[in-house]
């Protein structure tokens, strides 16, 4: 594949884009948030598998099937400082090929993958729109990780914490990685949680993560501390929550410095 030197190393969706005919939005969303939890367990693993680089391959050759068969590109749309041969009409495919290209080895290409896919589904209410669709509610909600989220308001969300847990376990070890993962997903997918209360506690995760990210002298102890009784209060009453802080609650412990 053919680019310029400074070509960006991580492509995006093209901005213009409609769905195949006889294809649906509401299912294309749903089948690629499927494809993203999918994608999102593997991340679970690879850092303690390195096997689990066939299932990458695998994981990233029916992303670009899902994306081949739904949707397809108007106009140019091959990616900002692409200089190769180009098939108007490609760019979404394509487009993923060529962000994981960049990959130096299987974690990466996953990262960068997933990262993609999310792009895309946050623009599937503009692509619906382009096909002469009703673009998916603001409230659908489809499987991620185990739970439910609505696209596109915590799809996003959700996106910028897993983002910061993959970079927890150069940091402080795949047991910490897995242990805000499950707490996440337990976060989403908990039943009873009014909107406020799954934001502010999604708040929390993304604040241990960060935390996780960070050397242990710069963490702030009474900052983790508040946030982790935070947590434990409100699983007095969540069973999937409950759950989640009975396995991993130690591990979570030990972010405190």
């Amino acid at each position: 594949m053919q680019e310029e030197a400074g070509t960006p190393a991580v492509a995006s969706p093209p901005r213009n884009a409609r769905l195949r005919e006889g294809m649906l939005a509401r299912l294309t969303a749903q089948d690629l948030a499927h494809q993203i939890s999918a994608g999102r367990a593997l991340e679970a693993s690879v850092a303690t598998n390195a096997t689990e680089g066939e299932a990458i391959a695998a994981w990233c050759s029916k992303s670009v099937e899902q994306l081949r068969a739904a949707l397809v590109g108007v106009g140019n749309d091959a990616p900002p400082g692409y200089t190769g041969l180009w098939i108007p009409g490609e760019g979404v495919w394509r487009g993923f090929e060529y962000a994981i290209h960049h990959a130096s080895d299987h974690a990466t290409r996953l990262s960068l993958g997933l990262g993609y896919l999310e792009e895309v589904l946050q623009r599937m209410p503009d692509y619906a729109e382009a096909s002469g669709q009703t673009a998916p509610e603001p409230g659908l909600s489809v499987s991620i990780s185990g739970g439910t989220v609505n696209i596109p308001q915590l799809a996003a969300r959700i996106n910028n914490i897993n983002s910061t847990i993959t970079g927890v376990v150069h940091q402080s070890g795949t047991n910490v990685a897995e242990a805000l993962r499950e707490l996440q997903r337990a976060v989403v997918a908990q039943e009873g949680l009014e909107d406020t209360e799954r934001q502010t506690l999604l708040d929390n995760v993304e604040y241990l993560a960060t935390a996780a990210n960070t050397p242990p002298e710069g963490r702030n102890r009474g900052l983790i501390t508040s946030v982790l009784l935070a947590l434990t209060t409100a699983a007095a009453g969540a069973e999937q929550l409950q759950r989640v802080m009975d396995t991993w609650g130690g591990v979570l412990q030990g972010l405190i410095p």
